[in-house]
């Protein structure tokens, strides 16, 4: 293929028009990975819309599909509830244009789905189609509508209160549920990320007036209950099928996402998040250039490690063929390799777990590389790795070919297993508490059933995870080792909080960004197997909360120190809400690999951290101290000091809403506080006068 558009695509400079397809991007996806891991990958590209890059690098869509005639066989859904949606939308045909710069962007491929022979789009005239582009509801720039209800002919089932009968629309972004006349302060929207699954609720022949219907389960801890009128124009089967087409999307051809045809327009300066993404500058703010550490470009193509950063900082004695001889003992290549350091020398460390197997082997490269980050620091002569499985777990794990560091092979370490249980121990536990805070949250039995959860305890062994190594680090200057089996989510919970309790910088705005940023998304936890973005299977074991239980610990940290943190719980609660919505490209794929190489979203996308820092001011606490905040912290890590976050589980149910809005009460306090302190400036004022006075 010609090198006409990914040539541009990998020196991520500002495009001048020029032209891309999404054919090209995923013929130069299948390229890459031939050379580098030759393996195939699927080349059918049937149908694939064509993509042009603007001036403004935005990424528009362009196709041209013929409205498909109103031609149905009314489905029997007489039992549909036990049927899997078997068949999907080949051909999706948007009601409205998007916005003049996005001309037909959400136009989604078949490439490879079965043709819906039932399909309930009909052609709309001119008038049709003006009246459902002025539908009044709020459209972001790009956004697409495909279907929505001509009359008030869907209900939604309101938990907290009375049905409501509305209208209901689907775009490529969200559906939308809009109330009535008579309801019109009842507005759903639920970003078509956030879609866990779609479940059929009754049946044609299910008796009573709210018995047919649909259930969406998201998840953001919501589930919304819409109940169809059986006279509708529109069969069950075609909403479940559209939503599913347009939400469930990870195996379609590259740029399916909504991410990339979005391009926003920010108030105020304009801040490139992206920029962050370059964890090298927040290495050299570490200061490790002292002749104990370098960076190594023996990961630069990810030939490495796939699943690290291509930036990677490790012993200054240990060459780059030292470490490509140690990646064999451990555990998908992931090495240990420098998070943090401190100025003293004392630094914290993450891999992996080493491969000694049931026949307890050997690695002398491993070893002696452990030995090496070990000689980096002066101020000690032990390693202290901590494990953060339970060590009942690490040894069934010998069993599979993995395994731990034995105290007879590796010389003078230490080893501390931390007992925090694995991803699917997790997902249960949020399942339950799922269950509990939006079908039960007024239920006797409250506390009793908060505890059978035990989401608490586990935030709570976290936290308490998190502390044995701050002291370490911080009392006994020792170098540290961190690592579960893979690497990637209990490991990234317990370097990255450890990180915020020890260095104040990452206790600011953007700082927390850096982290989030080095910790998670170049050190390659999966975002999209642990949310499933994209992902129709909402059963798949590879799902997990990680990262949802990372934030809590924060929120717990800063009920804790209300002081210390920079930024206030808005600010993490609009970071969950965008791991879910797909809306940013942050969050997407497995790894930086996928980011930069097969789906170069940093030329396509928007980052989260740019729509944040270009308003800084809604997500800053009010109450900071960046004086007082130069410490390191010790959260209590009890269950007497830790509370469940209501206003993110339970955000939904309005009887769980403050009283009092709470950011009105810190804007309140904020005016309190200058008010203060103008007095306090004042009385200062007087009183070096009346000194004044007394001198003469």
């Amino acid at each position: 293929m010609s090198g006409r558009g990914f040539l541009e695509v990998e020196n991520k400079k500002p495009f001048k028009q020029r032209s891309l397809s999404l054919e090209d991007l995923f013929e130069y996806a299948k390229s890459r990975e031939l050379k580098e891991r030759k393996e195939s990958i699927p080349t059918t590209t049937n149908n694939i819309p064509k993509m042009k890059v603007s001036v403004d690098d935005t990424l528009i869509v362009n196709s041209n599909r013929p409205h498909l005639s109103y031609t149905s066989d009314d489905f029997d859904d007489t039992s549909d509830t036990d049927k899997e949606i078997s068949q999907e939308l080949s051909v999706l045909t948007p009601l409205s244009a998007p916005d003049q710069s996005f001309p037909s962007n959400a136009l989604l491929s078949s490439t490879d789905e079965q043709e819906h022979s039932s399909i309930l789009r009909p052609s709309l005239t001119s008038r049709d189609k003006l009246s459902v582009t002025r539908a009044n509801i709020p459209m972001r720039e790009g956004e697409v509508l495909y279907f929505k209800t001509d009359e008030a002919s869907v209900v939604y089932m309101n938990p907290f209160g009375n049905p409501v009968t509305g209208y209901f629309y689907i775009t490529d972004y969200k559906v939308y549920f809009k109330g009535n006349e008579q309801d019109q302060s009842t507005n759903l929207q639920i970003p078509l990320g956030c879609v866990n699954h779609v479940e059929k609720v009754g049946g044609k022949r299910s008796r009573g007036e709210y018995a047919y219907g649909l259930e969406i389960h998201c998840k953001d801890f919501r589930s919304i209950l819409l109940a169809l009128k059986l006279t509708t124009e529109y069969s069950r089967n075609d909403i479940v099928n559209m939503i599913c087409k347009l939400a469930f999307i990870f195996n379609s051809p590259p740029g399916q996402f909504f991410a990339f045809r979005y391009k926003p327009t920010y108030p105020g300066k304009y801040h490139d998040g992206w920029a962050l993404a370059d964890i090298e500058k927040d290495y050299q703010r570490l200061k490790i250039a002292n002749g104990k550490w370098r960076f190594t470009s023996a990961n630069q193509n990810y030939q490495l490690c796939d699943t690290y950063s291509k930036t990677l900082v490790v012993p200054a004695s240990v060459s780059d063929e030292a470490l490509r001889l140690t990646t064999a003992f451990r555990s998908r290549n992931r090495i240990p390799v420098l998070s943090w350091l401190k100025s003293n020398g004392a630094c914290i460390c993450r891999s992996s777990q080493p491969l000694p197997g049931s026949l307890n082997r050997r690695n002398r490269d491993d070893e002696q590389y452990l030995q090496s980050i070990m000689r980096t620091n002066p101020q000690t002569h032990m390693i202290y790795i901590f494990d953060a499985r339970p060590k009942v777990n690490a040894q069934a794990n010998t069993m599979k070919g993995g395994g731990y560091e034995q105290d007879d092979n590796y010389q003078n370490m230490h080893i501390t297993f931390l007992d925090i249980p694995n991803i699917h121990v997790m997902r249960e536990s949020q399942r339950k508490l799922y269950e509990l805070c939006f079908n039960g949250v007024d239920n006797t039995n409250w506390y009793t059933k908060l505890e059978d959860t035990r989401w608490l305890e586990y935030i709570r062994l976290i936290l308490d995870s998190t502390n044995k190594i701050v002291q370490a680090v911080d009392r006994d200057a020792a170098t540290v080792l961190v690592h579960c089996s893979d690497g990637w989510d209990r490991t990234a919970q317990l370097t990255s909080l450890a990180q915020l309790l020890l260095d104040p910088y990452y206790r600011t705005i953007e700082g927390f960004e850096v982290l989030i940023q080095k910790e998670w998304l170049s050190f390659g936890h999966k975002f999209n197997d642990r949310i499933g973005h994209g992902k129709k299977n909402h059963l798949d074991e590879q799902r997990s909360p990680i990262f949802l239980q990372f934030i809590d610990c924060v929120w717990q940290m800063i009920m804790q120190f209300p002081f210390d943190f920079e930024f206030n719980e808005k600010f993490l609660l609009t970071i969950l809400q965008h791991l879910y919505s797909c809306l940013f490209a942050t969050f997407l794929y497995n790894c930086e690999r996928e980011r930069t190489i097969f789906y170069p979203v940093q030329n396509f996308t928007e980052s989260l951290w740019t729509y944040i820092n270009c308003q800084k001011n809604l997500y800053t606490n009010v109450l900071y101290q960046p004086q007082l905040a130069q410490r390191v912290l010790h959260p209590v890590a009890s269950i007497r000091k830790l509370d469940l976050w209501t206003n993110y589980y339970i955000q939904w149910n309005p009887r769980m809403k403050p009283q009092e809005a709470e950011v009105e009460r810190c804007k309140e306090l904020e005016e309190i506080i200058k008010v203060l302190k103008k007095k306090c400036s004042q009385l200062e004022d007087e009183l070096h006068k009346r000194k004044t006075v007394e001198d003469v």
